[in-house]
């Protein structure tokens, strides 16, 4: 089924949810506005719960915002954690809701948009924080209904860079000077350019009009939403690093999670390249192939185990870097192709 899948190919992802309940437990600080909405759907995490909120909680700003809390357990114990760390924070405009039964990852927000209340609402993962000026940054940041989203810190045990890695992203942090830029094809075709919704400022009716987040292209439902968002409403991203994303408690460890990113990805690109009218499907195929290679050798490399033969760490940086050489210009044409007819709606 994946193959055959377009994600351009309009689905209402909200409508599952309407056979399923969902109770309002609590609810403190309530006010008749609101200007954002920080959604934070849980599942079976109340120690990081805890920390996800507080950092919702901290930010330094005037404006009116909602911490909205999904929970998406099916187990007793669980919920009940989960409602004692929320009605720990009773100071806060803050609401607890509960699915009456698990509606899976992206079902859950999804509820967490319809449930959303103001303009304006971004996600937030039980795992992850938002630095104290986020807030202010992105709504301060906005442009119509433009996506905007920020760098993130990588916390935990991450891989780090090699060597020619570190020295290409000091060169182009050296070479940058842009506080605020907007993305373009480029950006959105190497990979998702966010990590997931992680600080990402929303415009809710823009995002709800796109039919929200299909289960079926998990692990990576949010790189199919991103992409068609930025291809309606155009792309901001802030050079702050304004939040924070903790690696070793994410899903994103998981190798059968990263192997789920490189085919949904390529999905991705190709549902793009054939809206942008690239014939024939073999050509699309060749586009998607050379990247895939690449992500998968440099997941290999990064990722690989160091105890591993001498000859076998050669072998995959070889192909790492190689696969990388290939890719670099292969995508440029790629890219140019999307940008002449398959960059933007309308």
């Amino acid at each position: 089924m994946r193959n055959a899948m377009n994600i351009f190919d309009f689905k209402d992802c909200f409508g599952s949810l309407d056979d399923v309940g969902v109770d309002l437990v609590y609810e403190a600080g309530a006010r008749d506005f609101y200007d954002l909405t920080i959604v934070i759907p849980t599942y079976h995490r109340p120690s990081l719960l805890k920390r996800a909120i507080e950092s919702a909680v901290g930010q330094r700003t005037t404006r009116s915002y909602l911490i909205l809390v999904v929970d998406n357990s099916e187990d007793e114990n669980i919920r009940r954690e989960n409602e004692t760390v929320v009605r720990g924070f009773h100071g806060a405009s803050i609401k607890l809701y509960r699915n009456q039964k698990n509606v899976g990852m992206f079902g859950n927000w999804n509820r967490g948009i319809r449930l959303a209340e103001g303009e304006w609402l971004s996600i937030l993962s039980d795992d992850d924080e938002l630095a104290p000026a986020w807030l202010d940054e992105v709504m301060d940041a906005r442009r119509g209904a433009a996506l905007v989203g920020v760098e993130a810190h990588i916390r935990g045990t991450f891989p780090a860079d090699g060597p020619v890695m570190r020295l290409w992203k000091r060169g182009r942090r050296f070479l940058s000077h842009q506080v605020r830029r907007d993305l373009g094809p480029r950006d959105f075709y190497n990979g998702h350019p966010f990590l997931g919704t992680l600080g990402v400022l929303w415009n809710r009716r823009a995002l709800i009009e796109l039919g929200g987040y299909d289960e079926r292209l998990w692990p990576s439902a949010d790189y199919a939403v991103s992409l068609k968002y930025f291809l309606r409403h155009g792309a901001i991203k802030l050079s702050q690093v304004s939040a924070y994303y903790h690696w070793g408690e994410n899903e994103s460890a998981n190798e059968s999670t990263r192997a789920g990113f490189r085919s949904i990805g390529a999905i991705v690109r190709s549902s793009w390249l054939e809206r942008a009218g690239v014939r024939p499907a073999g050509m699309r195929s060749m586009f998607v192939a050379v990247q895939r290679a690449r992500e998968t050798w440099w997941a290999a490399m990064r990722f690989s185990n160091t105890q591993a033969p001498f000859g076998r760490r050669v072998k995959v940086w070889l192909m790492a870097y190689g696969c990388r050489l290939i890719a670099v210009p292969v995508n440029r044409v790629a890219c140019m192709l999307l940008s002449r007819n398959g960059a933007y709606d309308g």
